[in-house]
């Protein structure tokens, strides 16, 4: 089984991409570039530019039409406008927001997805019963050993009328602190040699 995930917009979605790519690949699905190897594909998606909620529109219609020669499971996340959000449910199989994350495979087994749901999921050692998971807590899969992207806050406050990002995003939520260190500090004793800390409005921190 194999899984394709197309990262459009900023820095933040290529870090939330990460940790899509670490859940799929928990669930048994090797990753690949190649949209046309993929049965099940997705896309991290930005409303805050128009040409790529262009982009989204475009390949959405061709990965529609390659359902009627191979089965195939299509997915959408990232920053979406909630216009768009609705515009998405009638041409996804599946439309989920990041703090969604943990309970991704539930939902794609419920569009019929066959899972192995490996023994060392990342989900796996932070469920706890009654107890929600924080999708920052998912270990991520960096696509870089020199440059990583750490997330530290999410969203913002400001509501400003050029700005679509408390729309897309949020209100403003800062990770752990602890979180973040130990986060840098695995990275440092990996030898990454950059880590940019990530947020809509880090000021706000």
């Amino acid at each position: 089984m194999k899984c394709c995930v197309v990262t459009l917009g900023c820095q933040m979605n290529q870090s939330d991409s990460e940790r899509i790519r670490s859940v799929i690949e928990g669930m048994g699905y090797e990753m690949t570039e190649v949209e046309e190897e993929a049965s099940l594909i997705g896309v991290v998606a930005c409303s805050v530019r128009q040409k790529a909620i262009d982009k989204v529109y475009s390949k959405i219609r061709k990965w529609n039409q390659w359902k009627n020669e191979k089965p195939l499971v299509t997915f959408v996340s990232g920053c979406i406008l909630p216009a768009d959000e609705v515009k998405f449910l009638k041409l996804f199989d599946l439309v989920f927001r990041m703090n969604e994350l943990p309970d991704l495979p539930d939902m794609l087994r419920q569009c019929g997805v066959a899972t192995e749901f490996s023994a060392r999921h990342p989900l796996n050692d932070l469920r706890r019963e009654d107890e929600r998971v924080d999708f920052w807590q998912v270990n991520p899969t960096y696509s870089s050993d020199f440059e990583v992207f750490v997330p530290i806050q999410n969203g913002c406050d400001k509501f400003c009328s050029f700005c679509a990002v408390p729309y897309t995003r949020g209100r403003e939520v800062s990770r752990a602190s602890a979180d973040i260190l130990a986060e840098v500090e695995k990275l440092i004793a990996r030898d990454v040699k950059s880590i940019t800390l990530l947020g809509q409005n880090v000021n706000s921190y």
